[in-house]
């Protein structure tokens, strides 16, 4: 794998340091690895619940005109009846 540096606020350095220390990590690189999947499942995630709002919003964009528009005219045709 290659190599990375990266820039740590003393904040984010504290905070990897002390996750390292309590044992939940082995290392730095596992916490960023962990990191990394939690931020790629949160993307997906959003992704999703995205592109399901939007097929909603064409769903009732594209089929709630129509049955307004489809109702009243049947309506009104019902209304013309003898």
């Amino acid at each position: 794998m290659p190599l990375r540096h990266v820039r740590l606020t003393p904040e984010e350095q504290e905070y990897v340091t002390n996750t390292v220390a309590s044992g939940r990590f082995s290392n730095a690189g596992e916490l960023v690895q962990a990191a990394l999947c939690a931020l790629k499942r949160e993307e997906r995630a959003r992704r999703e619940r995205a592109l399901k709002a939007k097929s909603e919003e064409e769903e009732t964009a594209i089929s709630s005109p129509w049955i307004e528009r489809n109702a009243f005219a049947t309506l009104i045709r019902f209304n013309s009846l003898p």
